[in-house]
């Protein structure tokens, strides 16, 4: 029945595959606003699809062979800004210009410079750019989409965010589920990449076992999909050696690959792991494990809600 299903499968059913209900109604919003040109606010969890989203609005949308510009809002620098994105009088056009028409994806928008957010704003607000020792600013037309894996108000309330860009990007705001929350897309998921896998590696597609589907529903994905599917592609290259089983995939992946992909991200996880073991020592008293932790039992509720702990899970 999942061979027939994903066969079946076609256009942005292929692109964000799953049945639950939080995929379902994601799906239709995405078909809902693709033909519009409202800035949109992906957030979720590090893996989930938020890129995919932002292709998928872009490529259903007017104009599907216009730029795609995807920036990594954390990397940008204040001191560049202008001259990489604006341009140079006379030298080179910068990377906005050359985009224009098109989607602007700004990623991790919460780790923006507070200088480049500034920059930004000016560039969504007027719709125009002033190269570098240019006289006369260039016109620029974008549909704006966003993204992050932070709450955007308590960065605005923190001041890591401005809250007038955050008016400016967050006139729709689509929450990517996390894969813990869409179990029943499990199996579906990992058949999907196995079979995708096995035609990269060109071997016959290893069936799913009951140990298989056992440890796959067990997994708590952390990494999300992306965690899934590397999962699924080391369970096709150890299927090529002739070994091999969905749960020694996961025992490697988490050894192996569960490395974040920014600092910030990788400090959030430290965070999160050493908060957790603190909750956990302490057996919930959150004064106690507060004071074990070196700090105040505001900052920890603090914590405990931007990275998205549930303390009732710990105990």
């Amino acid at each position: 029945r999942l061979k027939d299903r994903l066969f079946k499968l076609s256009g942005l059913d292929r692109i964000l595959l799953g049945q639950t209900d939080a995929i379902t109604d994601l799906r239709q919003e995405v078909l809902d606003l693709a033909d519009t040109s409202v800035a949109v606010l992906l957030q979720g969890d590090t893996g989930t699809g938020k890129e995919l989203v932002a292709h998928a609005l872009h490529d259903l949308g007017r104009s599907p062979e216009a730029p795609f510009l995807a920036l990594n809002c954390a990397a940008l620098s204040a001191d560049t800004f202008e001259a990489e994105m604006f341009g140079v009088a006379g030298e080179s056009d910068g990377r906005l210009v050359a985009a224009s028409g098109g989607t602007l994806f700004l990623d991790e928008i919460c780790s923006c410079p507070l200088a480049a957010q500034a920059k930004l704003l000016r560039v969504i607000e007027d719709q125009q750019v002033l190269p570098v020792g240019a006289v006369s600013p260039v016109p620029v037309s974008f549909r704006v989409v966003s993204a992050t894996n932070e709450d955007v108000v308590l960065a605005a309330e923190e001041g890591r965010l401005r809250q007038d860009l955050l008016f400016r990007l967050n006139t729709v705001v689509l929450s990517l589920p996390p894969l813990r929350q869409r179990r029943d897309d499990l199996v579906l998921l990992a058949t999907h990449f196995l079979n995708e896998y096995a035609q990269v590696y060109e071997i016959d597609t290893p069936e799913l076992d009951q140990d298989d589907l056992a440890a796959l529903l067990a997994h708590s994905w952390p990494g999300n999909v992306r965690e899934l599917r590397h999962v699924c592609e080391r369970r096709i290259l150890a299927a090529r050696r002739g070994g091999g089983s969905v749960a020694q995939a996961i025992q490697s992946d988490q050894h192996f690959d569960d490395v974040p992909d920014t600092l910030r991200e990788a400090v959030a996880a430290f965070e999160r792991e050493l908060i957790g073991k603190a909750i956990k020592a302490h057996k919930g008293r959150m004064d106690a494990a507060a004071e074990a932790l070196g700090i105040g039992r505001r900052t920890l509720n603090e914590k405990i809600v931007k990275l998205g702990l549930d303390k009732e899970a710990l105990l």
